[in-house]
């Protein structure tokens, strides 16, 4: 399971993002409030392998919380790399990754 939150404190958020694992490559830019289904389709396009992504919005700041279940590979996986073109105050992309076997 792996997290990556998008976030700023203010409601002026604008940009987009990547995320992927380093050998596979990534995804193209998305748009900072990408939905969980595109972005899950985002990841498993890029060679990530089977993923189940959830978005949860912010309860402080502005911006979501995004949750990468790994579903296929029954070992610890490599850190998510997150990239950004963001505007806004103190916006920002936070990973959060911690490693585990999955499923």
């Amino acid at each position: 399971v792996q997290r990556v939150r998008i976030v700023a404190d203010g409601f002026d958020l604008t940009g987009t993002f990547t995320v992927g694992v380093a050998a596979q490559g990534g995804t193209g830019p998305l748009p900072w409030n990408v939905s969980a289904a595109a972005l899950q389709s985002a990841l498993m396009g890029s060679g990530s392998g089977h993923v189940i992504v959830y978005r949860q919005q912010l309860d402080s700041g502005y911006g979501y919380n995004y949750t990468i279940v790994f579903t296929e590979r029954l070992r610890p996986q490599p850190r998510l790399q997150v990239s950004a073109s963001l505007d806004g105050n103190n916006a920002r992309p936070v990973p959060k990754c911690k490693s585990v076997h999955v499923l």
